[in-house]
């Protein structure tokens, strides 16, 4: 722009009114010389003007190019060379730019300031449509300006002067601007060329129609007095002439006399002084603003109606920026006011674009992680001196739930048949009871009929205190229907135990909104005659029998006793063995079938039991029932107990 900013220095015009003064012809002929002065003054600053116009103009759109590629998208777009993906909806949205603004081609490509000076790869667009070349197939090398490699490398848009576009000699100018990557890295470019055949033909055409105003001016002034030249024509242009040098070398304090006059140079003169005026006026309205900005006042606003036409526009715009700098800045410090005052809750919920967007995220972010470290380390705080207030409380409360518990363990274990008894009732037998914890909810129960004995095998719900608890009740109900009230048919007791249990369990209380809670027993009853016939009534339990031959499993059905879902002792199913000598009986709760182990994590089942009952029939039943708890212990591992053990086995 060197040359243009020679061209616009404005010409002297000292000596326009000396030689007015002297003689009619002289004058006349100065008239005329600087009348033709003043329309090439015109053009010049007309030309110089449209040529920086279309300059900013150019760059405008190059960096809003630029800025509209997603980095991403653009690295995929050049890499696959695909013309219909993409970015080809991006060389669509600048059809009516390129119309507009009388572009002669737009492009994005990547740069190699290193190598040959051709792109890679790049995407074009050039009378009215758009193509994408490449390497992989047609390519078209475009060769890079100075200009596009400085963009590149120093990371900003850069404008070219004019130059010719191409043989024919039309003049145009281009403008390059950087894509960058996440990391703010040059990774491509943008770039737009724009004709300016038609700007400057307008200028020529403005220079004619200067040229011809200046001749008819000439010709109408010709007969004008020298002195009604002098005070008319040449005074005020004499004083537009100073004002405008001022004014173009950036003196806008200029006190510029308006020529009173109806005519066009009292017009003219008194538009300069307006546009002086309006010039003045938003240089005051931005110079204020920014010296309030530098002093961290972001809240002034130029009041852009006493502006006309595109001046009010560029006011507007400029306090729009002023608002969308003021505005993030305004609520980060309102977010971060109530963060400093304790609110931790506050976040910044407007929505914003690039660094506002980012500045937003980092101040949210900051207000989530400060409430979350001030949130735990309060809680840690709290649960370290509850943890520490508990300690000594839980140590005295767990050594005395121990204490009962070993004591309920004793109780539990006087309410069981003793070894006498069994020794009564069977000529061999043994008894494994282990309660998972120290109580438990697995209990047995014999009794001595004279002419007959039954045998009760029971699994509570449950295991521990609350089982061991449902235990003694179940023992009460049997110790009530077969002692006292001398019932000793199964399918009477499993029936009367199930509406006993569900009286008392599972009825529903006014106080406790309609709750029921599901509690009962899984269990076998026998009764074994002198003869050795053996009635058998049991739900979800299994009792085994073995004569040395084979296994034989006698399923219960599937009925848990306490829910009162039984109508009548009908409904109990009924399942009779009968005598054989040979025949030994085993009874295990799910605690043995259920419990988890082996290689393949599964439950223990009924395949090993069955094998260890028949290859073992001739051992006495101690160590029977020994080889079983030991392949129970090896099967289980490192896997805690599931539930309590127990495990009855006799033989007549």
């Amino acid at each position: 722009m060197k040359g243009a900013n020679k061209s616009m220095k404005p010409s002297s015009g000292k000596r326009l009114i000396p030689l007015a003064t002297k003689v009619t012809a002289i004058v006349l002929l100065v008239i005329l010389v600087n009348t033709m002065a003043i329309g090439i003054f015109s053009y010049t600053i007309h030309r110089d003007d449209t040529i920086k116009s279309n300059q900013e103009r150019i760059m405008a759109i190059a960096k809003a190019a630029a800025m509209s590629i997603v980095p991403g998208d653009f690295r995929q777009a050049l890499d696959t060379n695909e013309k219909d993906q993409h970015y080809m909806h991006l060389l669509k949205q600048f059809e009516t730019v390129f119309a507009e603004e009388k572009l002669h081609y737009f492009y994005a490509g990547t740069f190699d300031p290193g190598a040959s000076g051709d792109e890679t790869a790049m995407i074009m667009y050039i009378e009215g449509h758009g193509e994408l070349f490449g390497l992989n197939g047609e390519v078209r090398s475009t060769i890079f300006r100075q200009e596009a490699r400085d963009a590149f490398i120093e990371g900003k848009t850069v404008v070219t002067e004019v130059y010719d576009l191409n043989v024919d000699g039309v003049p145009g100018v281009a403008a390059y601007a950087p894509v960058f990557d996440e990391d703010h890295k040059p990774i491509g470019l943008v770039g737009v060329i724009m004709s300016l055949e038609e700007a400057i033909a307008k200028s020529n055409n403005f220079a004619l129609t200067m040229l011809i105003i200046s001749l008819l001016i000439f010709i109408v002034i010709t007969w004008i007095p020298v002195l009604y030249i002098r005070r008319s024509v040449a005074k005020p242009l004499s004083s537009l002439q100073v004002a405008s040098n001022k004014i173009t070398t950036g003196e806008m304090d200029v006190n510029l006399s308006i020529w009173q006059s109806n005519d066009e140079v009292g017009l003219l003169s008194q538009n300069f002084s307006t546009m002086q005026n309006i010039v003045i006026g938003m240089q005051n309205d931005i110079n204020t603003i920014l010296d309030n900005a530098l002093n961290g006042s972001l809240s002034y606003r130029a009041d852009s109606d006493k502006y006309p036409g595109e001046w009010r526009e560029l006011i507007s715009k400029f306090n729009s920026l002023m608002n969308t700098i003021a505005h993030p800045i305004d609520d980060v410090a309102e977010t971060l006011s109530k963060i400093a005052n304790g609110n931790f809750n506050a976040r910044i919920t407007s929505e914003y674009k690039g660094d506002f967007d980012r500045m937003k995220r980092s101040v949210n972010s900051t207000a989530i992680d400060l409430d979350k470290y001030l949130t735990e380390k309060e809680t840690a705080e709290n649960d370290a001196y509850k943890a520490e207030l508990a300690k000594g409380q839980a140590e005295a409360v767990a050594g005395a739930m121990l204490e009962s518990a070993r004591y309920a363990n004793k109780i539990q274990q006087n309410m069981l048949p003793t070894f006498t008894m069994f020794e009564e009732a069977f000529s061999d037998h043994s008894v494994i009871w282990k309660p998972r914890d120290i109580v438990g909810g697995d209990f047995y129960w014999l009794k001595n009929l004279g002419e007959s004995t039954i045998l009760c095998v029971c699994d509570c719900t449950g295991h521990g205190t609350p089982g061991a608890l449902l235990t003694m009740l179940v023992a009460s109900t049997f110790e009530t229907l077969i002692s006292d009230e001398q019932h000793s048919d199964p399918a009477c007791i499993v029936y009367m135990l199930d509406q006993r249990l569900s009286t008392v369990l599972n009825a529903k209380h006014d106080d406790i909104a309609s709750m029921e809670i599901n509690d009962g027993c899984d269990l076998a009853v026998l009764h074994i005659a002198q003869d050795g016939y053996i009635t058998m009534a049991a739900g979800n339990l299994n009792v085994f029998t073995c004569d040395g031959e084979k296994v034989t499993r006698y399923k219960g059905q599937s009925l848990f006793v306490g829910e009162g879902r039984l109508s009548s002792k009908k409904d109990v199913e009924i399942i009779n063995i009968p005598p054989n000598h040979d025949n030994k009986f085993y009874i295990a709760s799910d605690g043995l079938s259920d419990q988890i182990g082996g290689e393949h994590k599964k439950q223990f089942g009924f395949k090993v039991l069955e094998q260890i009952i028949l290859e073992n029939h001739n051992e006495d039943q101690c160590t029977i029932s020994g080889k079983i708890w030991d392949a129970f212990e090896e099967y289980r591992g490192d896997e805690p107990r599931r539930d309590d053990f127990e495990l009855i086995t006799f033989k007549l």
